[in-house]
């Protein structure tokens, strides 16, 4: 039995910061939580505590600082 989790994209997110980089574009959130869609993905990190970046063309997320 598989139990599916409505949180699972936060542990996946704290994870990817902690493994691979300090900055995530949407399109890494989506290549490494497999997900599809630019939208859902979109959704799922402006919901986050993250601080969003804009970078020309491109927005990317980090953590926040803690003060």
């Amino acid at each position: 039995m598989q139990k599916k989790s409505r949180d699972a994209h936060k542990y996946a997110v704290d994870e990817f910061f902690w493994l691979i980089d300090n900055k995530m574009k949407n399109k890494d959130f989506r290549q490494f939580c497999q997900i599809d869609s630019i939208y859902s993905a979109s959704r799922m990190l402006n919901n986050l505590n993250l601080q969003s970046h804009k970078a020309g063309a491109w927005t990317f997320y980090t953590k926040k600082k803690d003060r």
